[in-house]
């Protein structure tokens, strides 16, 4: 068969993806009362996976955190799955997850979207981010009360 009518299956393209080296967090700031938790998920990933590349990326409501690294691919899914969870990812996110593992198709786990359409026609995109020099605000008092 020639090469340039080849079609590459899901498998195929998980085989060749960043996706099995990956974990990756969603976190919707929109809903979360925790406005540092990004840089908590951000911060945790660096300690956890010292030798990996993290990564994090703001989305029209809230942002992507990613460790990307071939240790870990030795991670099973479902224990990356758990880890994702107890790091505060989107609890639809880990229900399709786990979904797509009784199905049968672990190729299609821990999806992120870098671009988006709305109802209304508006096209966000995820543009990268430094962690640090995100805003956050105290919720201590701004003066001293008596």
């Amino acid at each position: 068969m020639d090469d340039s009518k080849r079609v590459i299956t899901l498998k195929d393209f998980y085989r060749l993806s960043e996706r099995r080296h990956r974990i990756s967090v969603d976190i919707d700031s929109v809903k979360e009362k925790d406005n540092l938790k990004p840089q908590k998920v951000f911060f945790e990933l660096k300690y956890v996976f010292p030798q990996c590349k993290v990564t994090m990326d703001r989305t029209r409501h809230g942002f992507h955190v990613k460790a990307v690294g071939d240790s870990i691919e030795k991670i099973p899914v479902e224990t990356r799955i758990d880890l994702r969870e107890k790091l505060g990812d989107d609890p639809r996110r880990i229900d399709y997850d786990r979904y797509k593992l009784e199905i049968g198709a672990p190729y299609l786990i821990d999806t992120l979207f870098s671009m988006k359409c709305d109802y209304d026609g508006t096209l966000s995109i995820v543009e990268p981010c430094n962690p640090v020099a995100l805003p956050w605000f105290s919720r201590s008092p701004s003066r001293k009360v008596i």
